[in-house]
């Protein structure tokens, strides 16, 4: 399974599982609401009957306060629900680079080198931990490739793709690669809540 598999089927677990909580946060929410909403029908009946008018503020303060809570709520939940997955994921990746299994690895690395080339040109240079350089080279002999390939022992995991004219640098480690699937995944926790504030 590539890193880019294991991040889609990270970030589709993530996804139904913010769903859920979502979903529950929703049903907490509306409990709630609706409790502040019968506090506040009482407080503005009280009104009616000439109490004093501070009290529909304080009611309409204290539906807000409720919502407000919730959604802090809901989006410390589902932070925290990211950031385990993403610790689950960079667990299992490092486990997979450190040679857990090799052959996953090689292929994780060829499709990394193949995507990295089609960005940078075929005469690009890749740099990789000096462990990965006998699957690139590989690689690089038996496609149309005409890559560079660099001993670098300062790059993480995964290999880092530039241009022969050094303009263009792609991070494909798969630090990087998490790091940017966990921004999406982000990016669409982020709406949700959004979307929740707006209900």
């Amino acid at each position: 399974m590539s890193i880019e598999a294991m991040a889609h089927a990270i970030e589709s677990d993530a996804a139904a599982e913010a769903a859920a909580i979502i979903n529950r946060a929703r049903a907490e929410a509306r409990a709630i609401v609706e409790r502040a909403e019968v506090q506040e029908a009482e407080r503005l009946e009280e009104i009616r009957a000439g109490e004093e008018p501070a009290a529909r503020a304080e009611a309409v303060r204290d539906v807000n306060v409720a919502r407000l809570r919730l959604l802090e709520r809901r989006a410390s939940i589902l932070a925290e629900r990211v950031n385990a997955a993403y610790a689950s994921a960079e667990t299992a990746l490092a486990a997979l680079a450190g040679g857990a299994d090799p052959g996953r690895w090689s292929a994780c690395l060829e499709r990394l080198a193949v995507e990295g080339l089609r960005l940078a040109g075929t005469a690009a240079a890749i740099s990789a931990r000096p462990g990965d350089v006998a699957v690139l080279r590989a690689l690089v002999a038996s496609d149309a490739f005409d890559a560079e390939i660099r001993v670098d022992e300062r790059v993480a995991p995964g290999l880092v793709v530039r241009t022969s004219s050094g303009g263009l640098e792609i991070d494909a480690t798969i630090a990087a690669r998490l790091e940017a699937a966990r921004m999406r995944l982000a990016d669409a926790v982020a709406a949700r809540v959004a979307i929740g504030t707006a209900e």
